[in-house]
């Protein structure tokens, strides 16, 4: 069956909504979108594909996607800047975890099926491990972009309304919307992990006798590391990008 038209009329309704409730916001957001679809597509896939690091090349691209994106979406201003600062240290964050949970747990990175097919059929892929790394780190730097801009807006604005607030004060009083937007998110997250592996999960409880036997099931465990290495770079990310947009400045 062709699927396109009806794909198509699903964008439609999605661009419409962004422009229509995000304003000249919303644009910017969709501008951001095809240029983070460019450069998958033209850089990041193709580079994995011949052979490259996906690590390092995920990193790159993740840096310059939220260099692009956050700024495209939320104006050019110092305080934008810092936004992508305190991103860019959860995403360092992100790296160095998943790097030591994934080889902790064993993780061999051909959980599923896809995987296994990918390493079979791509002969310039040859460290799956290092592909799952790639994935984790992907799937995280969108929802560190939306912690640390909401952070900067909030010292932002506290230091607009109060310039003489210590660096200390600032932080702190930041920091409790901050754990506010954690609780929210964390949940949010786990959730959004559990729907997209909601079919292998089930799968793989109906055959498990205890929890011990499901989560040590390699499949199983791969989402785990995902979810819990995604939930900890987030957690961090609130106070990094806290700390990052207290430094003393004037946003004019």
């Amino acid at each position: 069956k062709v699927r396109t038209g009806s794909l198509a009329a699903l964008f439609f309704v999605f661009a419409a909504i962004a422009i229509v409730i995000g304003f000249f916001r919303g644009l910017f957001s969709l501008i951001g979108l095809a240029f983070t679809l460019f450069v998958l597509f033209w850089f990041l896939f193709p580079q994995i594909l011949a052979g490259r690091d996906p690590i390092l090349m995920t990193v790159l691209a993740s840096i310059v996607i939220l260099l692009v994106n956050i700024h495209l979406s939320h104006g050019f201003r110092i305080r934008t800047f810092f936004s992508f600062l305190g991103t860019v240290a959860g995403l360092f964050v992100v790296v160095l975890l998943s790097y030591i949970f994934t080889h902790t747990s064993s993780l061999s990175g051909v959980g599923t099926e896809e995987s296994m097919l990918l390493l079979w059929e791509v002969k310039t892929i040859t460290d799956p491990v290092s592909l799952f790394i790639a994935a984790v780190i992907l799937g995280t730097v969108g929802v560190l972009d939306d912690v640390a801009v909401t952070q900067s807006e909030v010292v932002g604005e506290m230091l607009d309304v109060d310039p003489t607030l210590s660096r200390k004060d600032v932080f702190f009083r930041a920091m409790r919307v901050g754990r506010h937007h954690i609780a929210s998110t964390v949940n949010t997250l786990v959730l959004v992990y559990a729907g997209a592996a909601l079919p292998m999960f089930l799968l793989f409880f109906s055959s498990s006798t205890d929890a011990g036997t499901f989560l040590n099931n390699q499949a199983v465990a791969e989402e785990f590391v995902r979810t819990m290495v995604g939930t900890i770079s987030l957690m961090l990310t609130v106070p990094f990008a806290t700390a990052f947009a207290t430094i003393p400045r004037r946003d004019r």
